[in-house]
């Protein structure tokens, strides 16, 4: 098997485990107080910056990005409630740069 065809393979089984687990991406409602607001929102902002890189690189096959576009709907709608958790985000901590 050739690297290139291997890091293929990584690729694919990756995003297919993300989309897999995608529930696992919801933000905690009941936090430590010790953790802020928007530091909840971390895990989200690696999953689109994920999906970004395969989109801009085109080194996703079909299914990998429908996967990625599927991911990114879902994380929209269930875990930042169509945007609603970001606007509480900025108006939590307006000066931050994380919504």
């Amino acid at each position: 098997m050739t690297d290139t065809r291997l890091i293929h393979q990584v690729g694919v089984r990756a995003i297919e485990w993300l989309h897999a687990h995608r529930d696992g991406f919801r933000l905690e409602p009941d936090v430590d107080p010790e953790v802020g607001y928007l530091d909840r929102f971390k895990p989200v902002g690696e999953l689109a910056l994920i999906c970004k890189v395969l989109f801009r690189e085109g080194v996703a096959g079909s299914r990998q990005a429908e996967l990625a576009r599927q991911l990114l709907d879902h994380a929209w709608r269930h875990t930042l409630d169509g945007g609603r958790s970001l606007v509480r985000g900025q108006r939590t901590e307006p000066i931050s740069p994380v919504p």
